[in-house]
């Protein structure tokens, strides 16, 4: 929902509404607002607010209907002529075209998806024969592998607005502390499982200042979990441990990656 700072009322003879066979809406609605603040409204009705750019305002009732542009002209009294600047008014009308958001369309604040990833391990060759007896014992270049099944987890988040977690830099090859769950999958990723990879932050400027923010976050999720290992005569990973002080080796450190989803977003 857009923010609006200014004074502003609905004219007389608003809104105009046409629906269409497509079933996508569009309108148009005329407020009054003072002259001096016709273009913050204009762009603050578009969805710019303090330099970023964030979700227009709704039309009433139909929300995703929203608005695309804006039109203004003098309010027919109080003109202010001017030899060498542009003519001044105490007030102006503001016309705001409604249009249909399309799925395509900005509007987007999160996705999610997945991808089917792997790791290749070898077996040990002194495991393995060509007979029964054991007889014939396996080469070294005939050594058999395995998958680990693993699977790449992205999601990005959309309008994302300053400023932007320091975490997203320090918390990669990170695992997480606890379940972690998807936002929109429904899947959940259990303690020590999910490798955070990284993010690529990016926005845009224009003249009106910055945009807002896109979080893409990448990450690695392995059933089997990132501080396990494979043990001969062992089906699961096992635990390792240091020698000097017996404590778990874990070379993927823990983090609670809340953190990264600390986030302030234009909604």
């Amino acid at each position: 929902m857009a923010e609006i700072t200014v004074l502003f009322e609905e004219a007389q003879g608003s809104p105009s509404e046409q629906w269409n066979n497509d079933g996508t809406f569009s309108g148009s609605r005329i407020f009054r607002v003072a002259w001096g603040d016709r273009h913050v409204f204009s762009k603050q009705m578009l969805g710019l607010t303090a330099g970023v750019w964030g979700i227009p305002e709704s039309y009433p009732g139909i929300p995703s209907s929203l608005a695309r542009s804006t039109s203004a002209q003098p309010w027919p009294r109080g003109i202010i002529t001017n030899e060498t600047t542009p003519n001044e008014y105490e007030q102006a009308m503001v016309t705001v075209n409604y249009e249909f958001l399309e799925p395509e369309d900005d509007g987007v604040l999160l996705e999610e998806s997945i991808e089917p990833s792997a790791e290749f391990l070898s077996v040990g060759a002194d495991k393995f024969a060509w007979d029964v007896a054991g007889a014939e014992p396996i080469a070294l270049d005939e050594t058999p592998g395995t998958i680990i099944r693993m699977m790449d987890w992205s999601l990005t988040q959309h309008r994302v607005l300053s400023p932007i977690p320091l975490e997203l830099v320090s918390l990669m090859g990170n695992v997480n502390n606890q379940s972690f769950a998807s936002r929109t999958l429904g899947l959940i990723f259990e303690a020590e499982t999910l490798l955070y990879l990284g993010c690529s932050p990016s926005r845009h400027f224009t003249i009106d200042g910055p945009s807002a923010w896109t979080l893409p976050f990448k990450f690695t999720a392995k059933p089997s979990g990132w501080n396990t290992f494979r043990r001969s005569g062992f089906d699961a990973p096992q635990q390792m441990f240091k020698i000097s002080d017996g404590t778990q080796y874990k070379p993927y450190p823990l983090a609670d990656f809340q953190a990264l989803f600390d986030l302030r977003v234009d909604v």
